[in-house]
């Protein structure tokens, strides 16, 4: 009778002790063989993982599983209409799968791949993009679309996070129709501890001016990202962009340890433009200085037939300088019913040694909201707004008083 007890006894721990390995096995897999990355068939599985290798620095090549704080999925599978098929984890992006893996939403997740993606949907004469093109407004933002080998494509931007959805079962233009799916939803993981904190941007400033030693106003001066991680970082304070002041300084706030030795100045954002690097510029007080020789951007926009040019004045009609000037475009609500002002900026930049702001951005006669601000020696800011809305197709010109 002991004996059958003992054996017994022995038994049901065998069975427990495998029951309880089988609680902490979930289905994971890596992608590829050559390629670094994970797949989970839910998001269960997902967070069991994160449990597992909290602390872990790199898990599959992946470094920032353990400190997963959220995932965004489609809102259509937040509300109950599809189930998800499978999560891929890579270096670079996280994949959702849904509707038995016809749908793919993609988080691109390193920031200089997402702005080039999210450009990309902007230029005319790009080959991809020049395939069936098509736009609409969804929920309150821009979604762009277009084609290719394996379906239709949209692309769009929700705060500082860029999104692709794909649609395998669609082919074809005439056969596009996801755009209410265009809407992404996070929830929350476990990944982050109460002690851990994101990594810090330091500040870095780039001073350019002409031959002459003269400051250039409204130079774009744009860092890239080389690397892939994305670890756990404190993105509220980060510029990886900035537009020269009257003293021809832009002040970045990057992640040094991310960022490469090139940088790249504008004359008009994102367009053309020098490359420059760093490690060879000379440094003085902490400030990068590089020699612009290119067209002053001021004669580059006197030459636009599409342009916007303001000159600030005082109540002596002397200039204001180092003004700071931003301009939002009022979203696809021409009645001026609901004032419901949209990131990102249309034009931004500063009022030079004579009061002039100026930009070259392209403008579509929609209205446009000018925030100015004004620092003063001891810091404190003083903003105005103006209400102005410029014409297509033509030259704006505007005095404005200070």
């Amino acid at each position: 009778m002991s004996r059958s007890l003992s054996l017994l006894t022995k038994t049901a721990a065998a069975v427990l002790l495998i029951g309880s390995m089988n609680m902490n096995v979930w289905a994971e897999k890596a992608i590829s063989d050559s390629l670094p990355g994970v797949e989970y068939d839910s998001v269960a599985d997902l967070e069991n993982c994160i449990k597992n290798h909290k602390g872990k620095r790199k898990h599959s090549g992946i470094s920032y599983i353990s400190s997963m704080e959220r995932l965004f999925i489609p809102q259509s599978v937040a509300d109950g209409k599809y189930e998800i098929s499978s999560i891929e984890l890579t270096p670079t992006a996280i994949h959702v799968y849904f509707d038995n893996g016809n749908i793919r939403l993609t988080q691109i997740l390193s920031s200089s791949m997402a702005r080039d993606e999210y450009k990309m949907q902007f230029e005319s004469d790009n080959e991809i993009y020049a395939t069936n093109p098509e736009s609409k407004e969804v929920n309150g933002r821009m979604v762009y679309s277009t084609h290719d080998c394996l379906g239709e494509v949209y692309c769009w931007k929700q705060g500082e996070d860029v999104f692709i959805l794909e649609n395998f079962a669609e082919k074809g233009s005439e056969n596009r129709n996801s755009y209410h799916l265009c809407q992404a939803s996070s929830i929350a993981l476990p990944g982050k501890s109460k002690t851990e904190k994101g990594a810090q941007p330091k500040p870095r400033k780039v001073q350019v001016v002409d031959k002459e030693g003269n400051p250039v106003t409204n130079l774009c001066v744009k860092t890239t990202d080389y690397t892939d991680s994305v670890a756990p970082k404190d993105r509220s304070k980060e510029r990886s962009y900035a537009y020269t002041d009257e003293n021809g300084i832009a002040e970045l706030c990057v992640f040094e340890q991310d960022i490469s030795d090139v940088f790249d100045v504008h004359a008009i954002a994102w367009e053309g433009g020098e490359h420059y690097s760093f490690r060879k510029s000379k440094q003085a007080d902490g400030v990068y200085r590089v020699v612009w020789e290119e067209e002053k951007p001021l004669k580059t926009v006197e030459k636009e037939k599409e342009s916007v040019i303001m000159r600030f004045t005082d109540k002596e009609q002397n200039p204001v300088v180092g003004l700071q000037v931003a301009a939002y475009r009022e979203a696809d609500d021409l009645s001026h019913k609901n004032s419901d002002w949209k990131m990102p900026e249309v034009l931004q930049g500063y009022t030079d040694g004579k009061g002039y702001f100026y930009s070259a951005e392209k403008i579509d006669g929609t209205p446009l909201k000018f925030v100015v601000t004004k620092t003063g020696e001891s810091g404190k800011k003083t903003t105005k707004t103006y209400h102005i809305t410029p014409e297509n197709n033509k030259q704006n010109c505007y005095r404005m008083k200070w």
